[in-house]
């Protein structure tokens, strides 16, 4: 087959793949379906006017409804190809926009809801299939849209990242701090998180002398900062990432809980577990399911402190890193991931189906929408 990924992100073009939702989503799938034997090819949607229909399946990772985007629905249809919506956040509900990440930050907040989200939800309704990275996404789709086929590509963890982590934990190439707790946040929107645990995770710091260390994506909390041992660092590359979750001991994944973020990924645990870190982490469904018992899940937000303190005391090191690595390797690899999804867009590819919502022309969807967008929402 010939796949097509079609990008939309906040970040530069060219820099596209510093967007860890682009990286997830897309470059490592594409890399796993490539080793399949298949063409793949990673485009941001400014860039794909000129292509043809070489195409097979053409997947829109978090497409935003513009006159741009249904040319390109229609020209890669119109070729033939299998047009398929890929989300790992929903952000296509409207109804949950109060928890996006779109809050705060010093947007403009009107400016905000009045355009993107209603275009995420736009675009949803030029799709029947959809690629997802988490169960609880995957069923708020079909209760959005009950007929539409669904396939769950779980987040996993390359051959090269577990090559990367390999060197860093198991040959010791990285030195791991004693007692280091780390936090590697995916963005600025997670700073609120980490501000609801802070009196726990200073606690333990002080009480345990651990040193808190952060990438710079988030605004670290004063009482945090006033322990006098916390450590950041710019935002860092993917495979230097992992390097850096070799240096910690622990790491957490902290979480409000509400109906978006139930539908987030439990990643961040596979890469703590790779180089053989102990994780602290809110107990959403995908961090669950790919839990074992190097993972402490914190239900009540004063239970930080305790829980961080138990963590500091496990043991790491090289055997318990390469252990897990050979649990990852088999459970959760990218190549298993794409040999499932290759084999979902194969059927997709040979079995084309008709949406009715938008059959016969845009302006059904604008019909649509009158009728069941927001009342707060820009028509």
């Amino acid at each position: 087959m010939n796949i097509l990924f079609v990008v939309w992100t906040s970040y530069p073009k060219d820099s596209m793949y510093a967007d860890p939702s682009v990286w997830y989503r897309c470059y490592q799938p594409a890399e796993a379906i490539r080793s399949l034997g298949h063409y793949v090819s990673v485009e941001h949607f400014s860039d794909v006017s000129s292509i043809g229909g070489e195409f097979d399946v053409v997947i829109f990772f978090r497409p935003l409804f513009s006159n741009a985007f249904v040319e390109l629905f229609y020209k890669f249809e119109g070729c033939g190809a299998a047009c398929v919506a890929s989300y790992d956040d929903m952000f296509f509900d409207i109804n949950l926009l109060r928890h996006t990440n779109f809050r705060g930050q010093s947007v403009d907040q009107r400016k905000i809801l009045d355009s993107r989200p209603y275009n995420y939800a736009q675009a949803l309704y030029f799709f029947d299939r959809f690629v997802v990275s988490t169960d609880a996404m995957r069923d708020a789709i079909v209760e959005l849209h009950p007929e539409a086929s669904v396939h769950v590509l779980y987040n996993a963890l390359s051959p090269a990242a577990l090559e990367v982590a390999r060197v860093a934990s198991v040959d010791a190439a990285v030195r791991r701090v004693p007692r280091r707790i780390g936090y590697f946040a995916g963005g600025a929107a997670h700073s609120p998180d980490l501000k609801m645990i802070s009196q726990g995770v200073a606690s333990a710091i002080t009480k345990a002398n651990a040193e808190f260390f952060c990438v710079e994506t988030v605004d670290v909390p004063p009482s945090i900062i006033s322990t006098g041992r916390v450590v950041t660092t710019p935002r860092l590359t993917y495979m230097k990432m992992i390097m850096a979750y070799a240096t910690c001991c622990v790491t957490i994944a902290p979480l409000t809980i509400d109906r978006f973020t139930i539908g987030k990924s439990g990643i961040k645990y596979l890469e703590a577990s790779s180089v053989g870190a102990v994780a602290v982490a809110t107990p959403i469904p995908d961090i669950m399911r790919v839990a074992d018992d190097r993972l402490l899940p914190v239900r009540v937000t004063d239970d930080w402190e305790d829980k961080l303190l138990e963590a500091l005391e496990m043991p790491v090191g090289p055997q318990i890193a390469a252990y897990q690595q050979d649990r990852l390797r088999k459970c959760f690899s990218t190549i298993t991931e794409a040999q499932t999804l290759a084999n979902v867009l194969e059927r997709w590819r040979v079995s084309p189906v008709q949406n009715e919502l938008r059959d016969g022309s845009v302006a059904s969807i604008s019909t649509f929408f009158q009728h069941t967008a927001h009342p707060g929402l820009a028509q």
